[in-house]
This record gives structure tokens, sequence and C-alpha cells, in this order.
């Protein structure tokens, strides 16, 4: 059956290339299909609500380099599970999943192209379940689909990542401290190990290889002896010890809140922290987390155990002395 029109939507969290997508989608279906687009807004939730524009070769001429998504987009909004705010501030859930379907069917729509992650596809299929024909494109940066080179937006990540590590190496180098990046990924590691070779990274940590804690303070132990003060650690955020799970998404206790937004590392116990350091006291250095500095002034915190791995007495000094961070007072 000939194609007459097709929708597309996003979901899930922005990305880069989904403008990119949207014109290529539109310019195919157009050009070799001479068929009508329709943009559904705001994801799922613009079929709940029948929120559409059209969409031209014109109206998508300029967006190949656009950031974000000219249609909106949200994670709300499951038709199977749509949340209601009364204005008591109570919410109600409802499966408007039926309501979607009369929108595809009034639509005309031939079919629905679908560009999300693992939320918006498992959204869809149900949909396709229901009798919506449905293509799903899928949206993710991590670069974890199967059978694919690279996924649309894994290079922007890479490159972003790269150019914090190349700014991460000169504060580095001028403070002689030991900088830990964590970047996204979830369970692969691809941003990291690719943005950690371009970039220089001197340790590189990602979920597929669990690393035991006493090698990586070796390798800047060994850096330091040689004449190197400072190190990169680029830490995947699924990266695990070995016998370990990664730590999962969940409030930290009150002695790890300055790095609760960290996944893998925030639960560095004081203990191990503390069979590594030369001192049991540690003063505060930096930690870099999803592209944002975090102090970490508390003892125990995994922050320290890199700067406290490279630290040694200061030359004339007392044993509580060093170098070159003071001990916290």
């Amino acid at each position: 059956m000939a194609l007459k029109k097709v929708g597309i939507l996003t979901g899930g969290g922005d990305c880069a290339g989904l403008n990119a997508v949207i014109r290529a989608v539109t310019r195919a279906a157009i050009i070799q299909e001479n068929c009508t687009v329709i943009g559904i807004e705001e994801g799922f939730e613009g079929l709940v609500c029948n929120r559409t524009q059209n969409l031209t070769i014109r109206s998508t001429r300029d967006i190949l380099t656009l950031g974000g998504t000219i249609l909106g987009t949200t994670n709300k909004g499951n038709p199977f599970e749509y949340r209601e705010y009364a204005p008591d501030g109570s919410i109600s859930i409802h499966d408007y999943s039926d309501r979607a379907f009369q929108n595809c069917k009034a639509l005309g729509l031939d079919c629905l192209m679908v560009v999300g992650g693992e939320g918006t596809m498992e959204i869809a299929h149900r949909l396709h379940q229901m009798g919506v024909p449905v293509i799903g494109i899928p949206k993710t940066i991590d670069n974890d689909l199967e059978m694919t080179d690279y996924t649309f937006g894994f290079q922007t990540a890479v490159e972003v990542a790269s150019d914090a590590m190349d700014r991460l190496h000169t504060t580095g180098r001028s403070h002689r401290r030991v900088m830990i990046l964590e970047v996204m990924g979830r369970n692969a590691g691809w941003i990291a190990l690719e943005a950690g070779i371009a970039g220089g990274a001197h340790v590189i940590l990602i979920p597929e290889i669990p690393y035991r804690i006493e090698r990586v303070v070796e390798k800047i132990r060994l850096r330091a002896e040689g004449g190197s003060p400072y190190s990169i650690v680029m830490v995947a955020e699924g990266a695990h010890e070995e016998g370990g799970q990664p730590s999962p998404r969940k409030v930290p206790p009150p002695a790890f809140r300055a790095c609760r937004n960290s996944a893998g590392w925030a639960f560095f116990s004081p203990a191990r922290f503390r069979s590594t350091s030369p001192s049991k006291s540690a003063a505060p250095c930096w930690a870099i987390s999803n592209g944002a500095a975090h102090r970490a002034p508390s003892t125990g915190c995994w922050a320290h155990a890199w700067a406290a791995a490279r630290w040694k007495p200061r030359p004339g000094g007392n044993s509580a002395t060093w170098w070159p961070c003071a001990p916290r007072r």
C-alpha cells in the first residue's frame, strides 16, 4: 500500500540530531513518496491531546544543525498511564490509549514514526499491538544499539566530553590535582572510551571492564613518581568494581551527599579511603559530574581518594603537612 500521510513524534529527553532526523523523514517522505507529513507536538501527549503541525520541506529547511526538537518532547504523557493534575494538587491516572489510537485514525496516518529511547519505544510497541502502524527510530547518545555503527547524538556527546577533558587538563596541571570526569552512558562505556582516548585521559573506567581500585591508585602514583603531578580519570556512568554492581540511583547517605550526582563512585567507603590514603585528613578537591563542578569537603568522598593517592610530605615539613594541599582543618 502506498503511503499518503505519515506522522512523526519525538519522546523522552532531547538529544543532538533530533531535528536532523525530523528533516530527513520529512524530505524523504515528500520527495520520494509525495506524502503529507504531520508533526505531533510534545511526544505522546500531543497524540492524546491532538496537537499537531504540518511539516514541509520549507519548514524544515534550516533545522539541520539546530539543537533540541522543533516538535517539542516530554518524558510524560504516556497514553497508557496518563497523569492529570487536579486543582487541589492530587494526581489521577487514566488510560487514554484508545484516545491516542482514535486520533491516529482521525489524522489518517498510514504510519507513525516514533523517535525516542527505551521508554518511548515501549509505548510505541504497545500502540503497535493495538493496530497502529509504527516505525521506531532509536534515540540514544550511549551508542548501545546492536547492528549499528553509530547512533545519532553519540558523536556530539563525545565531542562535548572531549572538550570538557581538554579544560580539565589545564586545571589539573595548574593545581596539580587528580580530576575525575564522569560521563553518561548507562551500561555502555562508548562515550567514556572514545572521549577518554580523544582527550588523553590517564585512566578510563567503563562498565564492560570492572576495575580494581588498587590498580587505579597505582597508576596515579606511578605518574606522580614519574614527574606528572596530575591525572585525569574518565569514568563511565555505570562503572563498577570487580565483584560489585553499579550503584543504584538513590539518595546517598549524608556522608556522601556532596557526591550525590555520581553513579558508580559515590559510595566509596571511608574505610577503603583510609586504606589507600597517606593521611586520614583530606583537603577539599573538585569532582566533575555531568559537566558540573562539585566541591567535596567531607572525608570519605571518592574525590579525596584520588587527591590523597598522590600527596606526599612537604619537604622539611612534618607528617601532618601534605603537599600541595594542606590538611583539612
